[in-house]
């Protein structure tokens, strides 16, 4: 549970639900009054503003509570949350047509949602497969796009790295995409199959993210979210 600004508490809730199976992030003001619920901590924040906007313009400017929360509550999204940065951990083999599919789909759907809340951010590991063709759909969204290159060199992109407009250094693979998921908001994930190998960097960061509670999306073979 994290307080983060006088008016509002904001929690991860693990506990699945036909809307969001693998949990959800929740917020409500400090008097128990309005909530939301969203995937990521902007959604839920969005939301909640959206509620407290509409009773505020319902019960008037007398609601001095209701008012000072909203705009506290504008501002911190604003301030801290400005910026919406998406990660994505992909297969070294290229992906197929539905998978390639879903993620155009995600991305207009994140760019609807976080446009106008400011810019988004795109990182990914600069492989060959999947990192690079995920890497030039963000490119033609005019996103933000950040680099992070693996140590060796055997499956590097050079057109994923030459499209970034932030290069980390490089960095072992496994070291490499724990700093993609912290740095990420959300983290989009796009094996090779759709049972979880142990060997495999992809549901490797998959768990990794999911330890660290970040909202995840794996979209399989098919298309489909697991």
């Amino acid at each position: 549970m994290l307080n983060v600004t006088p008016g509002f508490i904001m929690k991860y809730d693990l506990n699945p639900s036909k809307v969001y199976p693998h949990g959800y992030w929740y917020v409500v003001t400090t008097d128990g009054g309005y909530d939301a619920d969203g995937l990521t901590p902007l959604e839920a924040l969005a939301k909640l503003v959206e509620a407290l906007h509409e009773a505020l313009l319902k019960k008037g400017s007398e609601h001095r509570l209701t008012w000072l929360i909203s705009l506290s509550l504008r501002r911190w999204c604003r301030g801290c949350l400005m910026t919406y940065r998406v990660g994505v951990t992909a297969t070294r083999e290229s992906l197929r047509f539905n998978q390639i599919a879903t993620a155009v789909q995600l991305f207009r759907n994140i760019a609807f949602a976080h446009d106008l809340d400011g810019p988004i951010e795109f990182h990914q590991g600069c492989c060959v497969g999947g990192d690079e063709q995920l890497t030039i759909i963000a490119a033609t969204f005019g996103w933000r796009i950040v680099a992070h290159p693996p140590e060796k060199t055997d499956y590097f992109s050079q057109l994923a790295y030459d499209l970034s407009h932030v290069k980390n250094v490089r960095k072992p693979y496994l070291y490499r995409n724990q700093d993609i998921v912290k740095e990420v908001d959300e983290l989009l994930a796009f094996p090779k199959g759709v049972k979880e190998e142990m060997r495999s960097g992809t549901w490797s960061t998959v768990r990794y993210a999911r330890g660290l509670y970040k909202a995840t999306r794996i979209i399989a073979p098919d298309g489909s979210l697991i």
